[in-house]
């Protein structure tokens, strides 16, 4: 009697100090791809400013972004390439039974970011964040996340023109849509006062007031056709240097191999240098589809689009930034886009973000939200 009393006791030492309790934490911060990421990143900056406990739980690109984060917590499921691969139901159970956070943010990239939101909904405050500024309304890169996300507490967008389209594409489960910015805005802000433009302007070997056009990449599939027309129009403008800086998530194959065909020797393709570092010598800097217009045209970048008329936003809308299809009409714009903005210039961008309804501290706006 007496040993099977000791064992018994001896079990419930052992189960004692093997169980682990949750751990509870304010907040857990979920990044799957490269613009959810510029996000958490940010936000994760504004938490240890306060000195406040967080984890970031990645998977996807986001987990080799935060691979040497001390908070990064990497997760097993997910895919770089497949957003639509689901997290198993037994990483899920993991999770809820590592932490207990008070609220959750995530992206909208991945089906596993709706999954985790899902997870803890019950017992958390859960907050999903739109890190673009197109219209949700045929969003390929949102769509896993949108055919799997229930109800979570409230749904970030970076403004207020994208309300009623989340109105209409959450079909009644965004109960509360908080406008808070886009923090990304405040990188580029940061990159544009810091950066040394002389020493970068020597490093790649430019004079003084050689003309500079940078495209940034994308991957959609109308992308190869319009990065085309791109370089048809550019290979024919010798006095400009001409980068490419390519998607996060591919390789450059596809814009090197469209360069050599079409023989443009004054294109360089390269990510050694950040895209927003480029930006900044920018005479005029351009895109297919990308985010990355917006966000140049918040510094005061001269910006155009290579896009069909299919292709819209607040900016083509408010005429501010022009949209081309064709290879002359493109050339003629590139040619005589000369010189880096005027404070006139400027003041029409601010007018224009303003009325887009695009507040100016979006990290201060997302924490409150998330610390109420």
């Amino acid at each position: 009697m007496l040993k099977l009393i000791v064992h018994s006791f001896l079990l419930f030492v052992f189960a004692a100090f093997t169980w682990a309790a949750p751990l509870k934490i304010p907040i857990l911060l979920c990044p799957y791809d490269t613009g959810d990421s510029t996000i958490i990143k940010r936000v994760s900056e504004g938490l240890d400013q306060r000195k406040i406990d967080y984890r970031i739980l990645c998977h996807g690109r986001a987990g080799q972004i935060f691979k040497d984060h001390t908070k990064c917590v990497l997760l097993e499921g997910g895919d770089v390439q497949d957003r639509a691969r689901p997290l198993s139901d037994q990483e899920l159970a993991a999770l809820r039974e590592k932490f207990e956070p008070k609220s959750v943010l995530a992206g909208m990239a991945s089906k596993g970011q709706a999954q985790i939101l899902n997870t803890f909904q019950k017992r958390a405050a859960v907050f999903a964040i739109y890190d673009n500024f197109d219209p949700p309304s045929g969003k390929a890169f949102i769509q896993p996340f949108m055919d799997t996300i229930k109800a979570p507490t409230a749904l970030m967008v970076p403004g207020g023109f994208l309300v009623e389209g989340f109105q209409s594409e959450g079909k009644g489960r965004f109960s509360q849509i908080l406008v808070v910015g886009q923090p990304a805005l405040s990188e580029w802000k940061d990159v544009f006062e810091r950066l040394d433009r002389d020493a970068l302007r020597e490093k790649l070997g430019l004079d003084a007031a050689q003309k500079v056009i940078l495209f940034a990449g994308g991957m959609d599939e109308t992308y190869k056709d319009y990065f085309k027309v791109f370089v048809q129009a550019v290979k024919t403008l010798p006095d400009s240097r001409v980068f490419v800086t390519y998607h996060p998530k591919s390789t450059g194959d596809v814009e090197r191999q469209i360069v050599a065909e079409e023989g443009a020797s004054n294109i360089l393709v390269s990510n050694d240098v950040k895209t927003n570092e480029l930006a900044a010598l920018a005479d005029v800097l351009v895109c297919h589809q990308s985010s990355v217009c917006q966000q140049a045209f918040s510094v005061g970048v001269r910006c155009a689009y290579v896009a069909g008329p299919e292709y819209n936003n607040f900016l083509i809308e408010g005429r501010l930034v022009p949209r081309f299809a064709v290879v002359d009409a493109l050339r003629t714009f590139l040619k005589d886009a000369t010189g880096k903005p005027t404070q006139e210039t400027l003041e029409q961008q601010r007018n224009l973000m303003k009325k887009a309804g695009i507040p100016q501290n979006p990290v201060d706006l997302i924490l409150t939200h998330l610390l109420a």
